[in-house]
Protein backbone atom coordinates (compact mmCIF):
# COMPACT_ATOMS: atom_id res chain seq x y z
CA UNK A 1 0.00 0.00 0.00
CA UNK A 2 1.13 3.38 -0.78
CA UNK A 3 1.78 5.99 1.98
CA UNK A 4 0.01 9.63 1.75
CA UNK A 5 3.93 10.91 1.15
CA UNK A 6 4.47 8.40 -1.20
CA UNK A 7 0.76 9.17 -3.38
CA UNK A 8 1.84 12.88 -3.70
CA UNK A 9 5.31 13.01 -4.42
CA UNK A 10 4.18 10.28 -7.41
CA UNK A 11 1.60 12.07 -8.83
CA UNK A 12 3.53 15.72 -8.46
CA UNK A 13 5.87 13.65 -10.87
CA UNK A 14 3.77 12.79 -13.43
CA UNK A 15 1.86 16.10 -13.40
CA UNK A 16 5.48 17.55 -14.29
CA UNK A 17 6.35 14.58 -16.33
CA UNK A 18 3.34 15.23 -18.54
CA UNK A 19 3.48 19.32 -18.01
CA UNK A 20 7.16 19.26 -19.36
CA UNK A 21 6.24 16.72 -22.30
CA UNK A 22 3.29 19.43 -23.28
CA UNK A 23 5.80 22.42 -23.11
CA UNK A 24 8.26 20.81 -25.52
CA UNK A 25 5.85 19.77 -27.85
CA UNK A 26 3.86 23.25 -27.47
CA UNK A 27 7.56 24.75 -28.36
CA UNK A 28 8.54 22.07 -31.20
CA UNK A 29 4.99 22.78 -33.58
CA UNK A 30 5.34 26.66 -32.57
CA UNK A 31 8.95 25.92 -34.19
CA UNK A 32 7.28 24.21 -37.05
CA UNK A 33 5.09 26.82 -37.78
CA UNK A 34 7.28 29.63 -37.11
CA UNK A 35 9.26 28.43 -40.07
CA UNK A 36 6.10 27.79 -42.54
CA UNK A 37 4.58 30.64 -41.68
CA UNK A 38 6.45 33.42 -40.19
CA UNK A 39 4.36 36.74 -41.39
CA UNK A 40 1.48 34.48 -38.82
CA UNK A 41 3.63 33.58 -36.23
CA UNK A 42 4.95 37.72 -35.86
CA UNK A 43 1.40 38.87 -36.01
CA UNK A 44 0.70 36.77 -33.21
CA UNK A 45 3.33 38.02 -30.94
CA UNK A 46 2.41 41.32 -31.66
CA UNK A 47 -0.98 41.48 -30.17
CA UNK A 48 0.45 39.35 -26.94
CA UNK A 49 2.80 42.35 -26.57
CA UNK A 50 -0.01 44.86 -25.95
Amino acid sequence: MFNGIELIIGSLGALIGIGGGYLVLSAFFAGIRHITKPGAVEVKETRQKK
